[in-house]
């Protein structure tokens, strides 16, 4: 829902790279943490981080945040 609202006030978000240990080339090998490691996929959002974005659309950003997470 997050992800969506932000989408709405114009700001592209995209989940987390899947978990190493469940990706095809991985599936055999061994992993520490899969639980913990779940747990933090399934409540992690990327959100805009380029050393481009200019301090004006960092603020945008974080002000958006601040309002849909209080």
């Amino acid at each position: 829902s997050l992800m969506q609202a932000l989408e709405l006030r114009g700001i592209e978000t995209r989940p987390v790279w899947h978990l190493n240990h469940l990706q095809k080339p991985y599936l055999a090998c061994s992993y520490m943490g899969g639980q913990n490691a779940q747990r933090l996929l399934d409540v992690t959002l990327n959100i805009p981080c380029s050393v481009t974005l200019t301090q004006a659309e960092r603020e945008f950003v974080i002000e958006q945040l601040r309002e849909l997470c209080v």
